[in-house]
């Protein structure tokens, strides 16, 4: 192949049980790189066959290289003259021949020894040799875990080793079966192991905390690293910086030391109690790890400290209780190294004694769900859990952080099914067992180790030598199938995030602080109540655990203050009662207003569509004390897509897309969303960080628009009439240069970094479509601090089976709220989103994607496809692509990779994105406003026609509207609408009312032979009719079919004209009624009957879509009665009617008498003959 390789004899190695004429030795060879690109410095073992004998004077002999899989390269011997320095490959066997000089064989059991160093093989095995304790008492059993080893290699080979030509083989040895004792027999199964011939390149093991003591000597002996498996209590002994050879990739008690200090420290416990448990050797090194930590780096803590060795194991609950109450003396908090039945016993002892009332803490260790230490839970199922679930108030629990993804569930399936089909590894899971985290720190250790190599491999350096392995693990990191990125720290110990959880009124522990790695305090994941009270405890009583405290010690009294002590009374109650009043004038200016965020509907005067509006958005006008809509034109043409897309969004993008006067200024609002929310005292709260919030790149919030109903309608903010940075993005027209890119880059991140210190804490639904611009191009980032209105299907976590949900929404939501989502969100949550924000601005696209070419049915699909993905938690994670030569600055592009890491604890802070940003940039995007001005002259030209075509297609829309208005309500009234006057309801003491009906109509209708026949029958009618009607100074307010009501006086008012005018109109439409003939019944007559009646009514405008003028009161009443009483052909008028014809004299009335009237009784009405006059 091209490949040069010498190699010289270095040492012998203690002979494995040979065969007849076989002795062993290894060799150390150099590879010359070449274009094979094998890796220089590999070492192999050779067995030589001495059955071919040596030829006297003979100096070398020629060794042939193969493979097999136990015994790695073997060298079949052959005798030679060959030259002493010269490669000859056996061509017909594919191996390589290798002179050797020198040589002195031995018999079976001895040991070879050379005198020259021309040695070369082609080393292809790596050993590791894995020594590890079986037993289901221990929580590193390797009979769990041995399915998982086997993924593991098979995947090291596949994926990871094979590219470089090595083979990855384990050798394992069972150290302990259930016992973790002093006396153990490591040493003798590593040496074992050498005996038989077993060159293990790597230990990997020792669960057991005297095991891995031992087996490290005896690794650190032959120079060859150790993985703990996971030598936890590493550092009891030692410091762990001795241990130089070591890596651990599992759970460590240094992290978990490290986190307890942190709690210590985040609530300034300094005189914590520590009851440690001997009886558990896991609690035992835990505890004495624990001890140390405190002891040597906090030194000052651990003086104040109570440690407490125990044998939980033995003790009575009295005996607990004595141990408490000795404690409370000196503590309030009591950290518990035991194991889950003992933490329990301590809980019940604690509630018996009175502690569990929210002044004192406990906290236990469960690193992940074990059936070593047991479930801590108060639920045993037992009489004692209703006191044990009232006691578990007052107990935190310590943890690693829990695997929320799923490809953890399908390595667990691989895992189960695995161990199943293989019955050599001695255990079997049960169907609803679960896996233990352990397991997967098995499969680790050895994607850690072949990963190393391949890496050292790749970059050229000597694989086997111990010190450039010591150097590759400190600080490096690998690519795990099951945890995504791990990383290790600088002693080469893997670097785990914890979690601190509490119980909920569920009855079940969940996380209320998280102790990401690389951060000194505790990060809240939630609101903590603790017991009876809002916060954990202080540290200590205030007047000290004695009682003695300075403070609440007694201070003498002079003599001179007992001769005015009979003034003194009446001096406290004074001063009491002007502190009263101050203090009560104090609360009243503070809480002068809890509703400073309420806007009342009749406030806005005006409503109308924003600038930055979508397509579809609706005009929307005062009319009383509730909106009437209104349809708009689409805007920008060019952002037809992005309406499109956002017709569905079922307000998943909450935008300020309309505007409002309000106490004379314009005003940006949008709906809230469906169903409105009523305000409550919590909504009150929520709002009240909103006040205070102030920021030049977050949209001040003004308030909350409510109805009559005290349902909050509308959000009230400043108007962006630049619109959205996902319209901004959409619109081609606009020319997003790299310098308004970076201003926008640089708001936001200001903006997002100003709103994670202040109380409102997180966003929860940053997106494009929740980042606008104003007038000014200055980013404003809103919709922040809303969660109350938050819909809760929106916190629901997505799946492929949901048909109606609109996946696009999430495109910008981190993985880890896919999975579990998090009202408010969180911080790292946002700065996730950022990063979608950032694809978004360099590519100028929609999230994940490098155009906007795509159609929308595709667009929506595809994003339900990615949002899958990306809760899944695939490996590499699913992310947008953004080719590197598309971002002008390399360093922004590592920037945005780092924003959506898969693991929330490696993104960095919105400071730290802030701090790149001006460090990438400089003063890129500053001066927006300058950059721009030369842009708006090249638009102001474009701009004007577009206003005025927007103008004219406005003008003509309002004209329209105004004449439908008018058709539909009264002239006077339609008129008063379109000013913007409240129409009020009005009393008229003064009008006439007429209803008429058609006799026999109902019959001509039915005989007609057609529907057209029909219509063209009501057709004539309504215009004979209407005919009339315009003549004369009435109000037509209904029609149904050939019913008509009509009024005369309203809304207008004519004195007692309206009678004469209602009963002119009566005869002429009787007249006129009557006149016509239908082909369909051509011997039918039409008699109209009439009912007119006159009085007081009220009248108003009633309906939102389709509004009414209506009329109501007893006239009215009144008026129907005389129609439905009277006859045929005649008109029938009631008592007032009669006499204001009287008063006017131009009608000729003749009584009809009196007739019974319904719900008016005997009533004397009067019948319409004909007019007398005419004027």
């Amino acid at each position: 192949m091209g490949t040069l390789v010498y190699a010289c004899f270095l040492s012998f190695i203690i002979p494995a049980p040979l065969t007849t004429g076989q002795v062993a030795f290894r060799t150390q060879f150099r590879t010359l790189p070449t274009s094979t690109g094998r890796d220089p410095d590999t070492e192999a073992t050779f067995l030589v066959d001495d059955s071919v004998p040596t030829l006297p004077g003979a100096s070398s002999q020629n060794i042939t290289l193969s493979t097999i899989q136990d015994h790695g390269p073997v060298v079949e011997t052959s005798n030679s003259s060959a030259g002493r320095n010269a490669l000859q490959p056996d061509r017909g066997r594919g191996n390589v021949t290798i002179p050797l000089l020198n040589t002195t064989h031995v018999s079976a059991g001895d040991a070879l020894v050379s005198e020259a160093a021309n040695v070369v093989a082609a080393r292809t095995q790596i050993q590791a040799c894995l020594l590890m304790e079986t037993g289901t008492n221990l929580w590193y059993d390797y009979d769990k875990s041995a399915a998982a080893v086997d993924l593991a290699i098979d995947y090291a080979n596949e994926q990871i080793l094979k590219e470089v030509g090595f083979h990855l083989i384990t050798t394992y040895r069972n150290t302990a079966n259930n016992v973790c004792t002093e006396k153990n027999h490591a040493v003798t199964y590593a040496m074992n192991l050498i005996d038989k011939g077993i060159n293990c390149d790597v230990f990997i093991g020792g669960g057991c905390a005297y095991n891995y003591q031992s087996l490290y000597d005896v690794a650190d002996f032959l120079n060859i690293p150790f993985i703990g498996l996971p030598a936890a209590g590493v550092g009891a002994d030692a410091d762990i910086t001795l241990y130089t050879n070591l890596a651990r990739v599992s759970v460590t008690h240094l992290n978990t030391a490290n986190v307890i200090v942190r709690f210590f420290q985040a609530f300034n416990y300094t005189t914590p109690t520590v009851y440690q448990d001997l009886d558990n050797a896991v609690n035992q090194q835990l505890s004495l790890i624990v001890e140390s930590y405190i002891e040597n780096n906090f030194h000052s803590l651990h003086e104040t400290s109570n440690f407490q060795e125990i044998h939980a194991r033995t003790l009575t609950q009295e005996q607990i209780s004595d141990y408490l109450k000795e404690g409370i003396t000196t503590s309030r908090v009591f950290l518990l190294i035991t194991n889950a039945s003992s933490t329990r016993q301590f809980m019940l002892a604690a509630r018996d004694i009175g502690l569990i009332n929210g002044d004192y803490v406990f906290l236990a260790i469960e690193m992940f769900a074990s059936a070593a230490w047991g479930a801590f839970t108060w639920h045993f199922n037992d009489t004692y859990d209703g006191a044990a679930r009232d006691a578990y108030q007052a107990l935190l629990i310590i943890s690693l952080e829990a695997c929320v993804d799923t490809t953890f569930e399908v390595f667990e399936s691989a895992v189960k099914t695995a161990s199943a089909a293989k019955k050599k590894h001695g255990y079997v899971y049960g169907p609803d067992e679960r896996v233990d985290l352990i397991t997967s720190h098995f499969y680790d250790s050895i994607i850690f180790y072949a990963s190393i190599m391949r890496d050292m491999w790749r970059n050229g350096t000597d694989i086997f030598k111990i010190d450039n392995f010591i150097a590759w693990a400190s600080g490096y990191s690998f690519q795990s199938p099951v945890h995504g990125t791990v990383k290790m720290d600088k002693n080469a110990d893997r670097i785990s995030a914890y979690t601190i959880s509490a119980l909920n009124p569920g009855g079940q522990f969940q996380a209320v602080f998280a102790a990401p790695p690389g951060v000194k305090g505790l990060v809240p994941l939630g609101q903590l109540r603790w017991v009876s009270k809002d916060t954990l405890p202080a540290n200590s009583p205030r007047c000290g655990f004695d009682g003695k405290a300075a403070i609440c010690a007694p201070k003498p009294t002079p003599k001179s203050v007992l001769a005015v002590a009979a003034v003194i009374p009446s001096l406290l109650v004074l001063a009491a009662i002007i502190a009263a009043y101050v203090v009560f004038k104090k609360f009243l200016n503070k809480n002068k207003d809890p509703y400073w965020w309420r806007v009342f509907m009749h406030e806005l005067s005006m409503v109308q569509q924003g600038a930055g509006s979508k397509a579809g958005s609706q005009f929307v006008s005062r009319v009383g004390s509730t909106f009437q809509s209104k349809k708009s034109v689409d805007d920008d043409s060019s952002s037809t897509k992005a309406a499109e897309l956002q017709d569905d969004s079922k307000l998943a993008f909450v935008m300020f897309t309309k505007s409002a006067q309000f106490r004379g200024n314009t005003v940006a609002i949008r709906e809230l969303p469906h169903p409105l929310q009523r305000i409550t005292h919590g909504l009150t709260d929520d709002l009240l960080p909103l006040k205070t919030a102030q920021h030049t790149n977050l949209l001040p919030f003004y308030g909350i628009a409510v109805n009559d109903e005290n349902l909050c309608e509308y959000a009230l903010g400043e108007v962006c009439p630049k619109g959205s940075l996902q319209a901004l993005i959409e619109r081609k027209s606009m020319n997003l240069d790299w310098e308004f890119k970076y201003s926008i880059m640089k708001g936001v991140a200001a903006g997002m970094s100003y709103l994670h210190t202040t109380k409102i804490f997180s966003h929860g639904d940053l997106s494009s479509h929740t980042v606008l611009i104003d007038s000014r191009f200055v980013v404003k980032v809103t919709d922040y601090g809303m969660n109350y209105f938050r819909p809760m299907d929106d916190m629901t976590p997505p799946d492929e089976e949901d048909e109606d949900r609109d996946f696009s929404c999430l495109l910008w939501r981190a993985p880890e709220l896919l999975r579990r989502p998090i009202l408010g969100g969180t911080q790292k949550g946002d700065v996730y989103s950022f990063g979608v924000i950032l694809q978004q601005l360099i590519l100028r696209s929609a999230p994940y994607e490098s155009s906007l070419d795509s159609q929308r049915s595709d667009y929506l699909a595809h994003a339900r496809d990615l949002v899958m993905e990306v809760k899944k938690g695939a490996h590499p994670p699913q992310r947008p692509r953004v080719p590197i030569s598309a971002c002008p600055i390399v360093a922004l592009h590592e920037m945005m990779e780092s924003c959506w890491e898969e693991h929330p604890e490696t993104r960095p802070p919105f400071q730290r994105v802030r701090e790149l940003l001006q460090k990438y940039l400089g003063k890129s995007g500053e001066n927006v406003i300058e950059h721009l001005i030369t842009r708006m002259d090249h638009y102001a030209g474009e701009l004007e026609h577009e206003a005025e075509d927007k103008m004219k297609m406005f003008m003509l829309e309002k004209e329209r509207s105004e004449q439908l208005l008018a058709g539909m309500l009264p002239k006077v009234v339609s008129e008063r609408l379109r000013k913007g006057d409240m129409i009020y309801p009005e009393v008229f003491e003064s009008s006439t009312v007429q209803f008429s009906d058609i006799s026999g109509f109902a019959e001509i209708l039915a005989a007609a032979p057609s529907a057209y026949i029909t219509i063209d029958i009501m057709n004539q009618l309504y215009t004979v009719c209407d005919h009339v009607i315009e003549q004369f100074d009435v109000y037509k307010v209904e029609t149904v079919r050939d019913c008509y009501l009509l009024v005369s006086g309203v809304p207008s008012k004519n004195g007692i004209k309206h009678a004469g005018i209602m009963a002119e109109l009566a005869l002429t439409m009787r007249k006129d009624v009557g006149q016509l003939t239908f082909p369909s019944s051509p011997d039918a007559k039409l008699r109209l009957r009439v009912g007119i009646n006159s009085g007081s009514c009220v009248a108003s405008v009633v309906g939102l879509k389709m509004p009414k003028y209506c009329l109501f009161g007893d006239t009215v009443n009144t008026a129907s009665r005389m129609e439905s009483h009277g006859e045929a052909g005649k008109i029938q008028v009631s008592p007032s009617t009669k006499e204001l014809l009287d008063k006017l004299g131009d009608f000729f009335v003749a009584s009809r008498g009196e007739i019974t009237v319904k719900g008016k009784g005997l009533m004397e009405t009067f019948w319409l003959i004909a007019k007398t006059s005419i004027h």
